[in-house]
């Protein structure tokens, strides 16, 4: 749609300068970045060389300092959808594929269906809310999981085995422990 290219034209033209976009978005241009982190010659040159093996046409090219990057919001937008389905997307409203729904059979041994239905798959929010925790608290948990696999574009799910503790405050909190635990 209309305001979905001028969405990409404005990314375009951030990133790549005076490139002319005035006639308008083709379905067949691509945005390309590489991640902060990953920034160097070399990755430059892999990323060039690949898009080029493949018949791909490199139009323009730019870069963002990092405090353009946060003027613009680039990395919040960027990130606003995967946020969104982490803490607000009730787990039932995820599109999942049947090729990822027969990888979760195979981890989990279970279908995506019957955990959904049964409530034992948690959203950020709902996890925080039942294990009394706070992210960095959640993060321990989920760096503890098992079989953690990506269901859908910024949806990853693992096994998450926890106990409920007493913590110094006297609250109930869920800490990661190993499954069979009974403490």
């Amino acid at each position: 749609d209309m305001a979905h290219s001028e969405e990409i034209a404005l990314a375009c033209d951030k990133t790549a300068g005076g490139w002319d976009w005035s006639g308008g978005v083709s379905y067949n241009t691509a945005l390309v970045f590489i991640k902060p982190h990953a920034v160097n010659e070399a990755v430059k040159s892999f990323v060039s060389s690949e898009l080029t093996a493949q018949g791909m046409k490199i139009i323009a090219e730019g870069g963002l300092t990092g405090p353009e990057i946060e003027k613009h919001g680039i990395i919040d937008n960027h990130y606003a959808a995967i946020a969104t389905n982490a803490m607000k997307v009730d787990p039932a409203d995820i599109k999942v594929a049947d090729d990822k729904k027969a990888a979760f059979q195979e981890a989990f041994e279970t279908s995506w269906e019957s955990v959904v239905s049964a409530g034992t798959v948690l959203n950020v929010t709902k996890a925080l809310e039942v294990l009394a925790q706070n992210g960095k608290g959640l993060a321990a948990v989920w760096d503890k999981g098992v079989n953690k696999i990506k269901l859908a574009s910024g949806c990853y799910v693992a096994k998450c085995t926890y106990a409920m503790v007493n913590n110094d405050e006297g609250d109930d909190v869920g800490v990661p422990c190993e499954e069979g635990e009974d403490d």
